[in-house]
């Protein structure tokens, strides 16, 4: 039987990302209200459960682990002009070496013109572990220059 296109599923494809007028508010203990309102990105981690296989008889089943895996954290924002975040944030990196604990909880809110309540996502046992780099260059016509940082954590709860 040939597949009969519906105008149901035309409404369907057609849609628009409700979710795509977003905006953001971040918190983290060691970013001060400057270094936050610059932040531009939120990269929202990936989450994974490793699945055991366990053949018996011929037969392949499949169980969830036990443990959830979370990719970093990433966040991109704008280099401000005096670069106080910038050395804020590095100063912090190096207060984590030979550190024995972590930077502290951080969270997330997204709100959208479709949801005022927003999603509050609280990620425990932060700590920043990397500052990427950034160029300068003369021959751009972007006023802008943009660092992402990378926060690992132990655990992450959704409101």
């Amino acid at each position: 039987m040939l597949y009969k296109y519906t105008k149901k599923e035309d409404y369907k494809m057609n849609q628009a990302n409700l979710a795509g007028n977003t905006r953001i508010k971040f918190g983290f203990n060691i970013l001060d209200d400057e270094v936050v309102n610059n932040i531009n990105n939120v990269s929202i981690p990936g989450v994974s459960l490793e699945a055991l296989e366990l053949t018996q008889s011929g037969n392949h089943n499949l169980f969830s682990g036990d443990t959830l895996d979370f990719d970093d954290l990433q966040i991109s924002m704008i280099i401000d002009e005096g670069y106080v975040g910038w050395y804020s944030l590095y100063k912090s990196l190096l207060s984590n070496k030979n550190a024995l604990t972590t930077n502290g909880d951080s969270w997330v809110v997204f709100t959208s013109d479709n949801h005022k309540d927003g999603v509050k996502i609280t990620f425990r046992g932060c700590l920043l572990t990397n500052i990427s780099g950034f160029d300068f260059d003369m021959n751009s016509t972007d006023d802008v220059i943009v660092m992402t940082l990378t926060i690992k954590f132990e655990d992450m709860s959704i409101e």
